[in-house]
């Protein structure tokens, strides 16, 4: 699992690298957290694991988008631009060879479809991809709701 920290032009992901390590996998600190929940709700099934490697610090990734005023006010094309930005520090055009999950952390003036408080994340289905609006990425609950979609599972009716 990869976390991504945003540092657009105009505007950061309020959490810091710190932060959000501790939100997704915890610390000694930070008993409930995604890995926590995500483990104990599957029966250990899911095991959430920190990626490492080149350019990931301990399961996370810091990185810096240049952006105009009207494309960070577009989630699509904000997300667009983060997996551009995403493929080639890891010299890649497909980012399941790099982690399982990779959960992307917008900054706060990303809006969705015109109102940033319409929506708090989204996940591509059967994909390691999902984003959260800033300080909706430490949220454990709505991280196990967005990894379900990765794990290609719908809403229930």
């Amino acid at each position: 699992t990869i976390v991504v920290r945003v540092k657009a032009t105009q505007s950061e992901t309020t959490s810091s690298i710190d932060e959000l390590r501790s939100g997704i996998f915890g610390d000694e600190n930070d008993q409930f957290n995604f890995k926590t929940q995500m483990e104990c709700c599957s029966y250990n099934s899911v095991m959430i694991e920190k990626a490492n490697g080149t350019n990931i610090n301990d399961g996370v990734v810091e990185i810096d988008v240049e952006t105009t005023g009207s494309e960070i006010k577009d989630y699509r094309k904000m997300g667009d631009i983060c997996v551009d930005a995403l493929e080639t520090l890891f010299n890649t055009d497909d980012l399941k060879t790099v982690a399982d999950l990779i959960m992307i952390c917008q900054p706060p003036e990303v809006e969705g479809n015109g109102f940033r408080k319409e929506f708090a994340a989204y996940a591509y289905s059967n994909s390691p991809l999902s984003f959260y609006w800033d300080e909706y990425c430490i949220y454990p609950d709505l991280n196990m709701h967005e990894v379900g979609h990765n794990f290609n599972l719908g809403h229930a009716s």
